[in-house]
């Protein structure tokens, strides 16, 4: 565990302190396990949600300076859109 492998589980066969010691490590372990799989989902649906809008308004930004978009005040409504959202 100390290495990042969360998935480390100790026997617990034996029914006296140290059998209880290993319970308590392994359910430390499952816990541990599900809060960084809860922490990665919930990066990666933040990079999700920010990716878009930031791609958005990247497009716009490319299309204006190459003059593809003239109307810079309607380009400027598109980014508040995108960054309400």
């Amino acid at each position: 565990m100390a290495n990042g492998d969360l998935s480390v589980r100790v026997p617990t066969a034996e029914r006296n302190e140290i059998g209880r010691l290993a319970e308590s490590f392994n359910y430390m372990a499952e816990a541990l396990q599900r809060e960084d799989s809860l922490r990665k989902r919930l990066t990666s649906n933040i990079a999700h949600e920010l990716r878009t809008p930031l791609a958005v308004m990247k497009a716009h930004t490319e299309a204006m300076i190459d003059g593809i978009v003239t109307d810079q005040a309607q380009a400027l409504k598109i980014f508040r859109i995108e960054v309400r959202s």
